[in-house]
Formats: C-alpha cells, structure tokens, sequence
C-alpha cells in the first residue's frame, strides 16, 4: 500500500512539476526574422494552432501589424508564384483562403484572398 501511494504521490508531483516548467519554457513561433511570444510551451504544432489562445495578449497588436503590413507583390508570373507568395504571408498555424478569380484578359486575373490575422476580429483581404 505505501508503494501505490508513493508512486500515485510521485505522478502528481511531476504532473504539478510539468504545470509549471512549461510555462517558463522558451515559447515562441517565429514570422519573417520575428519571435512571436506565445502563452506556453506547445509539444506538437498541432497543440500549438488548435489552441485559440495560444500567442501572448501582449503580442497581438505586433502580430496584426505584422500580419497586415507585411510586403507581397501586386503582379505574378502565375497563379503558382502568388500561392508561394501567399503562403509565406500567411502566419504559422492561421488560416488561408482563396475565394475564386476572374480573367480580365488573356495575360491577367484577379484573385481574391483571405489571410487569417491571429487574435484578430479581422481578416486580412488581398486583391491581388
């Protein structure tokens, strides 16, 4: 019996100990040369986007501004080249929608795209 609550003492020590190690741990997700702050230490990237609060409150405002005034180009070669484009806009974890394009002419369309703002009530709308 003294075995059994030594072993069920040493599991909740060390379930308390993880508690409050992880929210010392280095955290952060990095978005072009920046270090983002997030609220813990995440094991897996999917515990990390599946978290809606999962950036530091105080880095949301860094986060839109870098989100919305990060640099893309207003023309592309093709369709391929604005996707790449896009993807490296988006921020790691957050969403990325295409909503349809339409031809102007035989050499040009237009596109119409969301990148997701973390924390954000907004999106980031892109013609592009």
């Amino acid at each position: 019996m003294k075995k059994i609550i030594s072993f069920v003492g040493t599991l909740i020590a060390v379930a308390l100990l993880w508690t409050v190690v992880r929210r010392h741990l280095p955290s952060f997700v990095e978005y072009p040369g920046e270090k983002i702050k997030l609220t813990k230490y995440y094991l897996s990237f999917e515990d990390y986007k599946d978290d809606p609060d999962n950036i530091d409150p105080s880095e949301n405002a860094r986060v839109e501004r870098l989100v919305t005034q990060a640099p893309i180009g207003r023309h592309f070669a093709d369709r391929k080249e604005m996707v790449s484009a896009l993807f490296e806009l988006k921020f790691p974890g957050y969403g990325l929608g295409f909503a349809g394009n339409s031809a102007q002419t035989d050499s040009e369309a237009l596109e119409l795209s969301s990148v997701e703002i973390p924390q954000g009530r907004q999106e980031s709308i892109l013609f592009v």
